[in-house]
């Protein structure tokens, strides 16, 4: 008998899962998990990513309908209740964590750049986000909006980003990049 796999679980595999299961017990992940656990939340995380989800909502309709061979991939049906406390339970620093980790192990795949400069060579951008002043209150940008700004430094060495980081709005890119330890010799 054949067997086959979607393009997703291929993809999920390129998570080691000793990696991610260390990890996860470092962080306490699966602290309050029964069912949906560590890498369950992420499976589901990662496929709303792909397919373009923007909500809690979206994503329960989403992995409600999937067939029977599209769970096998590691995904499964979720509430957008329980992907809520999921959310507020995993932190932020897991994911961070989780990317540092398997940075070294892919960054040989990806092409560098072609222009003739001595060095690294990197770029420092920001994108603003809006956000909800109420919800937000450290995220000042107007008086009454609230914003926050992602400066992210991109490696054009394999085109990642090497540093993100996340202020309120008002933050220029200039104060952040005086922050950022950047080698000599680096364009």
């Amino acid at each position: 008998m054949t067997q086959s796999t979607t393009v997703f679980a291929q993809i999920l595999r390129l998570v080691p899962r000793t990696l991610f299961d260390r990890l996860a017990t470092g962080y306490r992940v699966d602290k309050h998990a029964s069912v949906f656990r560590g890498m369950t939340h992420f499976a589901v995380l990662m496929f709303a990513q792909l397919v373009g989800l923007k909500s809690t909502h979206e994503i329960q309709h989403a992995t409600v309908s999937l067939f029977s061979w599209q769970r096998q991939g590691g995904l499964a049906a979720v509430k957008k209740s329980t992907l809520a406390d999921a959310n507020r339970q995993v932190s932020w620093r897991f994911y961070r964590d989780l990317f540092h980790s398997l940075l070294p192990l892919y960054r040989h795949h990806f092409d560098g750049h072609k222009f003739p400069v001595p060095g690294d060579l990197l770029t420092l951008d920001s994108t603003l986000i809006p956000v909800c002043l109420e919800r937000f209150p450290w995220a000042t940008y107007r008086t009454r909006k609230g914003a926050l700004k992602l400066h992210t430094l991109l490696d054009h060495q394999g085109h990642l980003p090497r540093d993100v980081v996340m202020t309120d709005g008002r933050v220029h890119d200039l104060r952040i990049a005086r922050k950022m330890r950047v080698q000599p010799g680096t364009t």
